[in-house]
């Protein structure tokens, strides 16, 4: 049934259950101006909508100058500002982010995880969710959460040096478990005769290999 025939009909029961209608009735219950009205108020919903997410981009893109800076203070002021303001919006999810890198940067691990949890795999941006992932698969408090935080790193890159890179801090994360032979055995898996990170497999290795 078309939207229009339902305004109808909705319109006509209403008129039936007065037999002497008034005008204002009439022309409030007239179907035409019902759908006028519902297109109306669509029409300043999408409007208000666009204006809320571009403000949001604007509060997103101001924050990101002082997290650029190095100012992760009043970055991360307003960061929470924008998950206050716009909780249901892209920006927000990006915002936690990048307030869950914050805290990592800071050593405070725990909020890391709330703020990266709440937002990977949700946001827009591939490498986003990656480094989301990196991050976590580091600071999550067991061996086992963090090999599936590694792993589905891993699903956000074809780059055959990103999963390099992604996977020698696995097999870190392995070692510094405990799991000596399987972090060796991860390392000793990847091809490092063309990888941009072999500074990085070297000294994981070596670190391996003094733990055993």
């Amino acid at each position: 049934m078309q939207f229009e025939e339902q305004i109808s009909k909705l319109s006509k029961w209403n008129l039936s259950k007065k037999q002497n209608p008034s005008l204002i009735e009439k022309i409030f219950l007239n179907p035409v101006i019902l759908i006028l009205f519902v297109i109306a108020l669509l029409l300043s919903t999408t409007f208000n909508s666009k204006n809320t997410i571009s403000d949001a981009e604007i509060a997103l893109s101001n924050s990101m100058v002082y997290f650029e800076r190095g100012d992760f203070d009043n970055a991360a002021l307003q960061l929470s500002s924008i998950i206050n303001q716009y909780p249901r919006s892209s920006q927000a999810l990006q915002a936690s982010f990048y307030l869950g890198r914050i805290s990592f940067i800071n050593g405070e691990n725990e909020e890391a995880i709330s703020y990266l949890v709440s937002s990977a795999g949700k946001l827009d941006y591939d490498v986003l969710n990656k480094e989301a992932y990196l991050i976590l698969g580091q600071i999550a408090p067991t061996s086992n959460e963090a090999i599936k935080y590694f792993d589905t790193a891993l699903r956000f890159t074809n780059s055959e040096n990103e999963i390099a890179f992604i996977t020698i801090y696995k097999a870190k994360r392995l070692a510094q478990d405990g799991s000596i032979a399987e972090a060796k055995s991860v390392l000793d898996s990847l091809d490092i005769s063309d990888i941009s990170y072999r500074e990085l497999y070297e000294e994981v290795y070596g670190y391996v290999v003094s733990q055993s």
